[in-house]
């Protein structure tokens, strides 16, 4: 069950590392954007189901274009539906905590 459950957890950082890169990449051949504020912002778009928070993009309002956060956000939706086969089943987080009580057992 451990191993299952590791398989599972390295397969999802796999992905997001990804689309993480995929959405830098798109982002830097459009726009001008500071590592760190990119970095910050993709994270915080893939952690959130692909969408920028209404707080982030009014913190990051004077230093990134809106049209850029628009891209992060379109770039993500983009990445993630074609890393995630529409057939393959997500696992939920509570197949997740089921795995790991058992592994635990």
């Amino acid at each position: 069950m451990a191993e299952e459950a590791l398989e599972i957890e390295l397969r999802q950082e796999t992905e997001f590392l990804a689309a993480y890169d995929r959405v830098v990449r798109a982002v830097n051949e459009c726009f001008d954007v500071r590592g760190s504020d990119l970095a910050t912002l993709v994270r915080c778009c893939l952690d959130n189901d692909n969408m920028l928070s209404k707080h982030h993009r009014k913190q990051y309002a004077t230093r990134v274009p809106e049209a850029a956060m628009d891209l992060i956000e379109s770039e993500a939706r983009t990445a993630r539906a074609e890393l995630v086969p529409n057939d393959a089943p997500a696992p939920d987080d509570e197949s997740l905590d089921d795995q790991a009580e058992g592994s635990r057992l």
